[in-house]
């Protein structure tokens, strides 16, 4: 009866092992002057999905296996692919451009990483450009836009960066600099551990406007997980968000 009770057990937990796989897992808080936003990250070879307890507008979980991400949202089990964000790492809605126009005196630093003995690296950035368009209609006046970023990053050497999701970097939607931030962001190396960015935007006869974000990685630590929570449910159907102005709406609320 004994041997017959181990080999159950030993049969029970084999099974349990089989199913589930090792994994790391972190938090990442994200805060800026008027919003904030908590992930639940788990890591797995190259496999990551990151969960949004405070859900954002159009997705609540983010998968990848090593390449670009695709985010899915769960109210409506539809997923959409993410080809270049940085929804884990920096953002600033001050850094975005004038349609139509091009950016001037454009000047991007990134620094060589510096190592502290307990394998921190550590990065700093700068980027400033000009923008410079219309302010109507058959109006000879321009808007003169300047916009400034400083950047500070902190990295743990001894995890690899294969266990983020997306960009440390923050885009801009002006291609010609997040072609150059992105070739940055490639030679990042480490998972993030803090990362700080202030920007200013600055009406050209305006007082400047500053917004800083800090993003914090914390409870790094190795776990188990079901393997199935990095594979995107059978059921979920390929569908873009619907965006509209003045704010963003996601397709559940323009079908309720």
């Amino acid at each position: 009866m004994r041997r017959a009770i181990t080999i159950a057990v030993a049969i029970a937990v084999g099974a349990y092992a089989a199913s589930t796989t090792p994994a790391l897992t972190y938090r990442v808080h994200k805060k800026a002057l008027d919003r904030s936003h908590e992930y639940l990250v788990f890591s797995s070879d190259t496999r990551v999905r990151a969960d949004s307890p405070t859900s954002l507008p159009m997705f609540d979980a983010l998968l990848t296996d090593g390449g670009s991400p695709i985010a899915l949202n769960s109210e409506l089990q539809t997923w959409f692919a993410l080809d270049d964000h940085a929804t884990l790492g920096m953002e600033s809605r001050y850094l975005s451009g004038l349609p139509n126009a091009k950016p001037r005196k454009l000047e991007w630093h990134l620094s060589d990483a510096v190592i502290t003995p307990d394998g921190t690296r550590s990065y700093t950035g700068t980027l400033h450009y000009t923008m410079r368009a219309s302010s109507g209609r058959g109006s000879r006046d321009s808007i003169i836009i300047d916009y400034d970023a400083k950047i500070a990053i902190e990295t743990d050497a001894k995890i690899d960066r294969s266990a983020w999701i997306g960009r440390i970097l923050p885009t801009t939607t002006i291609d010609e600099i997040d072609a150059q931030l992105a070739r940055s962001d490639a030679k990042i190396e480490g998972l993030p551990r803090k990362l700080t960015m202030t920007t200013t935007r600055t009406y050209k006869g305006g007082a400047p406007m500053t917004d800083t974000m800090t993003v914090i990685v914390s409870d790094i630590h190795e776990t188990t997980v079901d393997p199935a929570i990095f594979t995107r449910p059978a059921a979920y159907r390929n569908q873009k968000p619907i965006l509209a102005s003045p704010g963003v709406f996601t397709q559940a609320r323009m079908l309720r």
